[in-house]
């Protein structure tokens, strides 16, 4: 019967709904940490594993001291990383994980886009709407009662996938996340997207009349997601062919 009744109400909910007078100011941070590169590879030496294991723990702390913000408004939202980055510790570490993370994912009822730069150059890419699947199973996070839902989606070239995993309070009636994710019948407050990494709201602002700024990219190699995924393949082959 629970279960029902989520898919009921999901279905009376849609993406594109009319636009909310409702603003939204959210941060978030990465909580998650598990260390990717915990098991042997067999592939490598002993020394090798342990080197990748120890950029893997740092990788992990300096992700800690970042945070990021989702501005949502009018049926549209832009989630980017906080430029006024904590480096009390500043090290190359601090540096890389910055550029890692520094991208802007903007949404709205029509489209998803991520601007962000990669193999030397700047691109605008269009990402799918998410397709989701509500489960029968809910937390609290903060205040708010939660539902999960998790998506399938494609990371490479060859097909791989991987399962991202979401929260979303339905009593915030935005229909925006983290990272571009996007379409559940509710904010999403924390959501998990790869092996180790969890982004989890830690403040939240509410309000018709909070001044919400929200520009769309608009520069930047224009392709889509499979196009950047297979520029990507193409490039890490070209990488070990010449190292």
């Amino acid at each position: 019967m629970k279960k029902l009744l989520l898919s009921a109400f999901v279905l009376l909910f849609s993406f594109n709904t009319k636009p909310s007078p409702l603003k939204g100011k959210i941060k978030y941070k990465i909580t998650a940490t598990k260390n990717p590169l915990d098991k042997e590879n067999n592939k490598y030496s002993k020394e090798k594993n342990e080197r990748f294991r120890k950029v893997a723990a740092e990788f992990l702390k300096a992700s800690k001291k970042l945070s990021f913000s989702l501005n949502i408004a009018a049926n549209a939202s832009l989630f980017s990383l906080d430029k006024q980055v904590n480096t009390d510790d500043a090290s190359l570490q601090d540096s890389f994980i910055v550029k890692m993370y520094d991208a802007n994912y903007y949404s709205d009822t029509k489209e998803i886009l991520c601007q962000e730069e990669a193999y030397g150059q700047q691109f605008l890419i269009t990402r799918p709407i998410p397709q989701w699947k509500i489960a029968d199973e809910t937390k609290k996070i903060g205040n708010y009662e939660c539902i999960k839902a998790t998506t399938i989606e494609t990371i490479n070239k060859a097909g791989k996938k991987r399962t991202v995993t979401a929260w979303f309070a339905p009593s915030i009636p935005l229909a925006f996340g983290p990272r571009g994710y996007v379409g559940l019948p509710g904010l999403i407050l924390r959501i998990n997207y790869g092996e180790g990494l969890t982004y989890q709201a830690t403040e939240i602002a509410l309000g018709e009349d909070l001044e919400v700024s929200i520009k769309k990219p608009t520069k930047g190699k224009k392709v889509s997601n499979e196009e950047f995924l297979a520029i990507g393949a193409e490039m890490r082959a070209r990488w070990k062919e010449e190292h």
